[in-house]
């Protein structure tokens, strides 16, 4: 099929033609109305004999250029309907392969190293139907590769148990007092309760939703917080506690809360949690994932290695890809800072961290 450059020459051709056959047109009737007005006015039989000749041949001449010039417009209206056809085609295929590109981009963003984070998602994750989750990181440069880490472990739990959608509630500690009474009338809000309704109440609308579909909490605003513990017991117990009763044995839908620190808060805090699986674990103690920290160069090698089918040709195409690729992504001193990493990953893919289609994949 012609390229959409091949048709817009193509067009221009036909236009430039056309303008020069109607020019001459222009010009012929011109003469033709000329000789018209000295035949009208002639007396001399042999003058007027001839000039009528050569109005007849202009005539002749017009038809022609008229039929030539109706075949220039059948030509450039059906040039210009492929031209119109081509650049639809060409902006399909353009979004087409934008989203084949950024859908690249997002699988292999997934590839990076949260296997242990992962790992331990799916232990307590199997063990219980309800469960806390701490996400956290260094103060700095791991907003982007915590939301990471949570679409990851979300995607865990879409891929392991699909017969069941995800229901998704995002929690904020906005009010001035920061009080869990205000929390719980967010969540009330959210699952269809009254204001009025007390915490148990509320607890029981939330475990209504859990007999058809999982229920996600998510908690950014772990800074915040007076006080953990306690934001633990006045929340998190009373909901654990009616789950126990209307959930289980009835379904496998899972009540899960992800609490994330965005600060690095959680590293020096006191509160009840555990880091790893032990037999005396109940639902009410939060778990906390390993903090996500830097990408060592082995890391990111094994990574190179994981998504080689999905390199850029620039990248694969180096003697030694697997170093190369690790250069650029730690070049600039970054040694292996988590978003600054995933910043380097999308410009492999030609784009920016923070554009609006990479920051609304990774909002949750």
């Amino acid at each position: 099929m012609p390229t959409v450059e091949f048709l817009l020459k193509k067009v221009e051709r036909l236009k430039e033609k056309y303008e020069g056959l109607h020019e001459e047109s222009k010009q012929r009737n011109q003469k033709v109305k000329k000789l018209r007005k000295s035949s009208a006015t002639e007396t001399s039989v042999s003058v007027k004999f001839q000039l009528e000749q050569q109005i007849q041949d202009e005539d002749i001449q017009l038809q022609s250029l008229d039929q030539k010039l109706q075949e220039l417009e059948e030509k450039i209206e059906q040039a210009e309907n492929l031209l119109t056809k081509n650049k639809q085609q060409d902006a399909t295929k353009f979004v087409s392969d934008e989203l084949f590109k950024r859908e690249t981009l997002y699988k292999v963003l997934l590839g990076l190293d949260y296997i242990n984070h992962v790992s331990l998602f799916r232990r307590f994750i199997n063990k219980k139907q309800a469960a806390a989750f701490v996400i956290h990181g260094s103060p700095e440069d791991t907003e982007c590769s915590l939301q990471l880490l949570l679409k990851r472990l979300l995607g865990v739990m879409i891929q392991g148990r699909t017969s069941f959608p995800l229901q998704k509630t995002k929690l904020s500690c906005r009010v001035r007092r920061r009080d869990v009474s205000a929390l719980w009338r967010e969540l009330g809000r959210e699952f269809g309760a009254n204001y009025d309704d007390s915490p148990d109440e509320i607890a029981v609308k939330v475990c209504e939703r859990l007999q058809t579909e999982h229920v996600i909490l998510l908690f950014d605003d772990l800074d915040r917080l007076n006080d953990i513990n306690q934001f633990i017991q006045d929340l998190w117990l009373p909901l654990v506690k009616v789950a126990k009763k209307h959930l289980y044995q009835t379904n496998s839908c899972q009540l899960l809360m992800f609490l994330v620190d965005y600060n690095g808060c959680v590293i020096n805090s006191t509160f009840e949690c555990i880091d790893e699986d032990t037999a005396t674990w109940e639902s009410h103690i939060p778990i906390r994932l390993p903090m996500v920290s830097q990408f060592s160069v082995d890391v990111l090698t094994e990574w190179v290695r994981f998504v080689v089918d999905d390199l850029p040709d620039e990248f694969i195409s180096q003697d030694n890809y697997e170093e190369y690729t690790v250069k650029f992504i730690l070049q600039d001193g970054n040694h292996g800072v988590p978003d600054l990493v995933m910043k380097r990953i999308c410009g492999i893919w030609g784009y920016d961290l923070h554009d609006e289609g990479t920051s609304r994949w990774l909002k949750l």
